[in-house]
């Protein structure tokens, strides 16, 4: 039923996105989770406890940069897949009308 935000003070985002979803992290922030296990509650306090190790802000910085342009490339990708799958569709729908 809650939804959070997380808000790093420091240009991170990719860098918590990717840690949020490693699979240790996961786990330690379930084990803190309260309620039945097909709807576990996680409180605030529970993510803020989550020990992470953030690298020197030049590493962080560099990764960041190599992150968002992996990002843009694979965005870059499906919307060109997207295309080609729609211009295969008519150009099949064409061919099909020639063969009458």
């Amino acid at each position: 039923q809650r939804v959070g935000k997380l808000q790093p003070k420091m240009s991170c985002k990719e860098f918590i996105f990717i840690t949020m979803l490693q699979p240790n992290i996961q786990k330690e922030i379930l084990m803190g989770a309260t309620g039945s296990a097909n709807q576990a509650n996680i409180s605030p306090s529970t993510i803020k406890n989550v020990d992470i190790i953030i690298p020197e802000e030049t590493a962080l910085t560099s990764f960041e940069d190599v992150v968002s342009k992996l990002r843009r490339f694979s965005s870059n990708h499906k919307k060109e897949n997207q295309k080609l799958t729609e211009l295969k569709a008519l150009l099949l729908s064409r061919l099909a009308t020639l063969e009458k």
